[in-house]
């Protein structure tokens, strides 16, 4: 007696149908075995694009915080310039009424 055509010591084979039907039903099998492997290998793919996508947009966030502190730090440092150079302004300021005084003073200790 023979065996089937996939190996399998599946016993005497009594047809040509019966070998045909076991042919198909353990290709069937190759294939699901296959669709599987592809099922799972897509998920892992699904995965790591998710955590891929994750990670760029973490990225995103932190540039956009960094960005948003820079921008912050700036307006902060513009702010001190501003209030030093009115300061320095009112000094100034002061420092001429100051002398305008004492020439007014002395004109008129002169006078």
């Amino acid at each position: 007696s023979s065996r089937s055509a996939g190996g399998a010591a599946a016993g005497p084979i009594d047809t040509v149908d019966d070998a045909i039907t076991r042919n198909r039903a353990k290709e069937d099998a190759d294939a699901d075995d296959a669709d599987d492997d592809d099922a799972s290998t897509g998920s892992m793919s699904r995965l790591v694009d998710i955590f891929g996508a994750a990670l760029a947009a973490t990225a995103e966030a932190a540039r956009k915080d960094r960005e948003k502190e820079e921008a912050e730090a700036a307006a902060l440092e513009a702010e001190k310039r501003r209030q030093i150079d009115e300061e320095r302004k009112r000094k100034y300021e002061q420092n001429e009424v100051g002398k305008k005084i004492a020439a007014a003073a002395e004109m008129a200790a002169l006078a």
